[in-house]
């Protein structure tokens, strides 16, 4: 907001011609884009109005279809138990989809760097009233490795991660737990 603001009042300036006010123009135009998307991300990770998921298993079904193309790709097998009597859970469909997208897709980039077989397990449990999903893989990254990820912006993945996926999953999780009954 302060570049934005710098930047109008520069371009309100009728002295301030030329490549400069171009220059201005364009660096208002980037301002004006990047509050745009920050405001996006913060409405996404802050917690919105809940309903109902009549299904988890839908949630994991839908999460699994959007990757699966990826698995024959990577040469991924998946595995794992889905407990077919989840009961409804409190919350966001897409963004509970997307926590289990996430969680898929760092798995297999995880299994890239090892030979086949690739093996990636899902599993959903009940236990003390909460809902569950754990997702696993047989790739080389270290627990240490796993952990370090979870802070905003720290990835594993060099250039090729944002270090945001983990992050956001992490905190739609407890933006869950926070609010379930």
């Amino acid at each position: 907001m302060a570049i934005a603001a710098h930047a109008e009042n520069r371009l309100a300036d009728p002295a301030f011609e030329g490549e400069q006010r171009s220059e201005m123009t364009q660096i208002l135009r980037q301002a004006r884009r990047a509050t745009k998307l920050l405001r996006g991300l913060l409405r996404f990770v802050r917690a919105t109005e809940r309903e109902v998921t009549t299904s988890p298993q839908r949630c994991g079904a839908r999460a699994l279809d959007l990757v699966s193309y990826r698995f024959g790709v990577d040469e991924v097998t998946v595995g794992g138990r889905l407990d077919a009597s989840l009961p409804p859970v409190l919350g966001d469909a897409i963004k509970l989809e997307q926590v289990v997208v996430n969680l898929l897709s760092n798995a297999i980039d995880a299994l890239r760097g090892v030979p086949p077989p690739r093996q990636l397990t899902v599993d959903t449990w009940v236990q003390d009233g909460n809902v569950s999903v754990a997702v696993g893989d047989n790739g080389k990254a270290s627990r240490r490795n796993r952990a370090a990820a979870v802070p905003a912006f720290a990835t594993t993945k060099g250039r090729r991660g944002t270090g945001l996926g983990l992050y956001i999953s992490r905190q739609i999780a407890r933006e869950q737990a926070a609010t379930s009954p």
